[in-house]
Parts: structure tokens; sequence; C-alpha cells
């Protein structure tokens, strides 16, 4: 059979799993509307001229978000290119989602049939790779983007090492693919780069033992490790040096522990939307697959029956195998083991260790790389049954059952209908923690009951109203002079009324405290959060634009001084021009402050590169230049092996 008449069927049932994707709407998912909103960001982060964009301006309820200096970014350069052609937030994710899943046939395809030079048997193992359960928690449930992109450059990563340890030609070639798999599965999800790495060097290892050419393996394998090094620096060095600046580790740093799974749920665990919970009382499921057992299960008896003939000679099964084959197949099943020991408690001293590097918050994403697994074992399977029938007896049962034990998870819990207006208007910050906000960031949040209590003097109060960002109350003072103080953290919006007459918001530790008269008195304590706000002086304010990389404003200052409070969070790369004068910044509750003296003044706000990113970003180019020109030199001369 053709290569085209099989990859034409892997297209078309990919194609058709995933059809609930094709239809109007967007659906609910646990990331979905992440995925959307990130996308937003990376769009306007385009258009206002930031490149790499890292600043999302609106996120964090307007005050600005660092979301793309942690956040992957392959996915939504693609989604990027479908949301310019059709301006539509929604579509372009699912665009995004049906390439992925698309491409990643493609590669495993490529490298299965690489490995096994068997076409049915690469078919087979591509089926296996697609059509497993968590392959639709990861679209259908979770919407992880990001992780649904790595699916496709894993296979490309194995096929690399594979081929520069076991072929000797086109090495070139196979570099820059080794480097564009790494390079990509940084950019799509970081993490997973960590979670695979110890299955990679196992691979890099059991290749180097079968190599006759270690030498140009090992540097081969070092060119590309350095290349994509270089080729990610503006993404990763920035990303792990400014961690600190932000709450990630105080919010993930332990959240691993609650989220392994146990061995029954990955053999079977009810399919739901929900999410994962601490124990076994989860609302998603977390199975391997019945087929996927039981292509583990036929390996198991390959190699039994292996043994066997060797031992004692008796014929169970006619295989035709190599010792590499052998050798890889049985490798393969120490990577499943790993893999699922990964996912289950008795790894957590691992989780321990590795969090003091980087944080990992979900150990089942170990599922991936045991799924991967599994696909390339019934490539090896196929490959080594020597008889057709035998061949038959294992693929088509296999695949039926692979549809039928999926065949309730092809589609979305609900479809959303929501106009493009409205994902624009979305301000959170797409990560369910809001864990990259910055640590001086004090978020606000008024739903607790207010109290206020005299602390100096003697008055009785009396609260006649009171709603989240807003208070009302009455109040006798008996006494010459009284200081009540309430349980409202000052926070730049606040403005109060005494007896209908504005008043100057005053502080003690923190809270919001009156100073009041003799006599009764009625005081109003509203919230309106604005993009300046005057928390000490009197000015007259004017936004001129803000976009998601600059803040421009006027202020004419009335008083002798004004200290004004901008909506905007401080992180490094924010810069401040008073009068065209570059000015050290003052911070207020984690926001930008303005001191001013009195007069008109011209303010400009602009996030940029600080000096570790431009130098992250250099040595992105260099490499990128190197890469190019030396692929330049060596295919004009024809030296590409």
């Amino acid at each position: 059979m053709k290569h085209k008449l099989l990859i034409l069927s892997l297209i078309i049932i990919s194609l058709f799993t995933l059809k609930s994707l094709f239809h109007t709407g967007f659906f609910t998912s646990h990331d979905g509307e992440h995925q959307i909103v990130r996308l937003m960001h990376f769009h306007q982060g385009l258009v206002d001229g930031q490149f790499p964009v890292r600043w999302a301006s609106t996120a964090l309820d307007g005050n600005g978000y660092p979301l793309f200096v942690f956040t992957y970014r392959l996915p939504f350069w693609v989604a990027e290119v479908y949301y310019t052609l059709f301006p539509n937030l929604a579509n372009a994710i699912k665009f995004a989602f049906i390439v992925s899943y698309l491409l990643s046939a493609l590669t495993m395809y490529w490298f299965t049939f690489v490995i096994s030079k068997n076409k049915i048997g690469a078919f087979f193992a591509t089926l296996i790779y697609q059509i497993a359960p968590y392959r639709f928690v990861d679209i259908f449930v979770r919407a992880a983007l990001g992780e649904a992109f790595t699916f496709i450059f894993l296979p490309t990563l194995f096929l690399s090492f594979y081929q520069l340890a076991l072929s000797s030609k086109k090495r070139w070639i196979y570099i820059l693919l080794l480097t564009t798999s790494l390079s990509a599965i940084i950019l799509s999800h970081i993490m997973i780069l960590i979670l695979i790495i110890v299955p990679v060097l196992l691979w890099f290892l059991v290749l180097f033992l079968l190599s006759n050419q270690k030498r140009s393996l090992v540097f081969s394998a070092i060119i590309a490790v350095i290349s994509t090094i270089g080729l990610t620096a503006y993404y990763w060095l920035p990303a792990f040096v400014e961690r600190r600046f932000t709450l990630f580790s105080t919010i993930l740093g332990t959240y691993y522990q609650d989220h392994f799974v146990t061995l029954k749920q990955l053999f079977y665990s009810k399919w739901g939307y929900g999410f994962s919970m601490p124990g076994n009382i989860d609302d998603m499921s977390f199975q391997l697959g019945l087929g996927q057992w039981l292509v583990v299960f036929l390996a198991l008896i390959i190699i039994l029956s292996i043994l066997i003939k060797k031992i004692f000679k008796l014929k169970l099964l006619k295989v035709n195998y190599s010792p590499t084959k052998l050798a890889l197949l049985a490798f393969c099943l120490l990577l499943f083991v790993y893999g699922l020991f990964m996912s289950t408690v008795y790894s957590q001293s691992f989780y321990q260790f590795i969090n003091k590097i980087m944080v990992i918050d979900l150990p089942w994403k170990h599922l991936e790389i045991t799924i991967f697994v599994v696909g390339l074992v019934g490539a090896l399977i196929i490959s080594i049954v020597k008889s057709v029938k035998h061949k038959l007896l294992i693929i088509i049962p296999i695949i039926a059952i692979l549809f039928y034990n999926n065949r309730n998870y092809l589609r979305v819990n609900e479809y959303v209908y929501k106009t493009e207006t409205e994902y624009w208007n979305n301000t959170s910050t797409s990560n369910q923690n809001d864990e990259y906000a910055p640590k001086d960031f004090l978020t606000y949040d008024d739903d607790k009951p207010k109290e206020v209590i005299p602390i100096t003097g003697n008055a009785t109060v009396k609260i006649t109203n009171q709603e989240p960002y807003h208070l009302e109350f009455e109040t006798n003072v008996t006494t010459p002079f009284v200081y009540l103080k309430t349980n409202v953290p000052l926070y730049p919006g606040w403005t109060s009324t005494i007896d209908g007459v504005e008043a100057k918001v005053e502080e003690s530790q923190g809270s919001i405290i009156f100073n009041l008269p003799l006599g009764k008195h009625e005081v109003k304590l509203e919230w309106k959060e604005e993009q300046i706000m005057n928390i000490g002086g009197e000015s007259e304010n004017q936004l001129l634009s803000r976009k998601s990389n600059e803040f421009v404003f006027t202020s004419n200052v009335i008083s002798d001084h004004a200290d004004l409070v901008t909506k905007v969070v401080y992180y490094p790369g924010w810069q401040m021009y008073i009068d065209g004068q570059n000015k050290q910044i003052p911070l207020y509750r984690g926001h930008i402050a303005v001191p001013l003296v009195k007069g008109y003044h011209n303010i400009v706000l602009k996030y940029g590169n600080t000096p570790l990113r431009k130098f992250a970003n250099l040595i992105s180019f260099l490499s990128l230049v190197i890469i190019i020109t030396l692929s330049f030199i060596l295919w004009k001369n024809k030296k590409l092996s």
C-alpha cells in the first residue's frame, strides 16, 4: 500500500475525530477561553510593536501582566496566521488545535515507518498515538494548546536521534531536525521538555550503545543542544531569571502533591469534563485506553515467545526480528513503566527534587510520553510478527477497540457563543491562579463584611449600606473628636465624602480611617478604579493613549505637588519619562506612582527590554543567523551528509 493512501487515510480519520471543532462557537473547557484571551494579548502586542511579545496590558483586571515572559508562544503564531486572515479569536484557536493534531499524525507516521520499515505498522502506530483518551482530554476537556503542540515534535525528536545514531546520510538535516524539535517543544510547553528529559536521555543512551558512529552521534547532539539553547534563549532565559519577581513558586510550589493518579485510574477512570482533584475523586479521566493496554500486553507476549524460542527451542509465534528491534521493544516497555511510575505518588521524591529547579504542576502529564511509547511499541510489534495472518489478527481488532473505546470522547461538553467584543473585554490573566502577578502587586477583594470601630474618642456607628466597593455609615461623635478605623485597606481608587463634602482619604497601618469632630455625620466611601488616580494633592489628569507597551497622559498639578497612581502594575521593563526626562519609578502597592510638582506635565510610561532581555534576544538572533548561514554553505557545497 502506498504512503500517500495511508497518509490520506490518517488525515481523514484525524479530521473525523475532531469533528466537534468544526461546530460554530467555542466550547467549555479548562483553558479554552484562556487560550482565546492569550491570542488576544498576543495579537495586540504584535500590533503595538512588541517583538517578541511579553506584556499583556489589559490582563490582571486591566493592571497589566507579564504573560508572555512565561507563557509558551509557538501555538499562538499558528493561531495568529488564521486570525490575520479571518479575524475570529475562537476559530483561530480551534484551527491551531486542528493543525497540531494533523501534524502529530504525520510526524508519528514518519517516525514509526523509519523505525519499523513497515507502512502498515506505521499506520497502526499512528492510530494508537492519535486515538487515545488522553489526546481527547487535552483537546476537548483541558484545551491544553501548548501540550497539544508538543505531540507534533515528540516523534521528530526521537527520530532525529535515531537517524544520527544509525544512519550516516543527511547528517546536517537531522541535526537541524533535532534542533527544531527541541526548540519547538520549549516554545510550545517548556514543562513537557522537563518531563521527557529522562526518556530522551535514556533513548540517546540506548542508541549510543547500538551505534557504530558514537563520536559523531555525541558531536551532533552537542551541536543541536547548543543551537537549541541559543535559539530559544529569548524565551527561557528571561522566564527563568524573572520568575523570582512573581508569585509563581509561592502559589504552585507544591501543587503537584494533589495531582498524582492511581493505577486503577490508569486502567479505567470515568470520563468527565471537570478538574483534577486531590486523591481519586477527579472529575476527568486519566485512563491509558483499552487498545493501548492490549498493545503492551501483546509486546510482553512477543518478548516471552522469543525468550522461549531461545531457551527451549519452541516456536510459539513466527517472528522476524533483529537485535536492534528487540532491544528497542524492550526499551519501550521500560519507558512505558517509567511513564506510569512518574504519574503516581510513588515518584513523589522526584518532584520534591525537580521543583527546586522548575515547578511541575501535574504529574499525570507523563501520560504523553506513555502514549507515544505505546505507539512505537505497536509499530515494532507489526514489524516483528512474520505472519500476515497474525498481523491482521492484531491490527484489525485493536483498531476496532480504539474507535469503540473512544467513541464517547470525541465531543465537547457544551458549546458557548460569545462575540469578539466579549473576548476583547476579558481582563483576566488567563492563568487560573494569577501566578505570574508581580510580588509587590496587591490584589483587592472587597467581599468581606465591613467594620467601623472608634480607636480614639467615643462615637456610635450605624452602617446603613455596605456592598462590595461601597460603604455608608452614620455616626454620632460624643467627644471633641474621634478616629474611626475601618477594615477597608487603602487602595488606589477609594474616594470619601463626609456630610456630602468630598474629603481626603486617610489611612493608618494600611486601613482607611476618618478623623471626625463632635456631632452627627454621614460618611460615604466608594471605590472606583480609574486609569490615573490622585492620592495626594490636586491635579487635572487626562489619558492620551494606552497601548500594550505604552501609557501616556498629561497632568496639570494645581497644588504645590501631587502624588498620582496609574493603573499599571510595575514589572521590570517599564520606564517613566516626565517632560522628556527619564525618572526612577516609585511604587504604590505595586502600581507605578508618579510624583509631580506644580505645573503642567507630560508623562510617558514605556515597556521595553531589560538588559537581560536584550542579551537573550541577541543570543537568539545570532544563533539563527549562524544556523541559516551554515545550512546555506553546506547546501551550496552539496555536503548535506
